[in-house]
């Protein structure tokens, strides 16, 4: 995450701003969580479907949650 954050950085210099990082950085968190969720899913179902109805499930409501959770964060002094 350091070297994405250091590419970025170095392409957009400052105008990639905390708001955008926090966006970048929920979403890329949520792709290997949710992979996570739906391998768990998968081996204590055996049912594809319920994985993948959990996989979105898990994929949306936690990208909204830490997506809020890292704004509040960010305005903490």
């Amino acid at each position: 995450m350091k070297r994405l954050n250091q590419f970025l950085q170095q392409k957009l210099g400052d105008s990639l701003d905390s708001q955008s990082k926090s966006i970048a950085k929920a979403f890329s968190w949520r792709i290997i969580a949710t992979v996570t969720t739906g391998l768990i899913s998968y081996v204590l179902t055996g049912s594809v479907e319920v994985a993948g109805a959990i996989m979105t499930f898990d994929f949306i409501l936690k990208l909204i949650l830490y997506y809020l959770h890292e704004r509040i964060w960010n305005n903490v002094q």
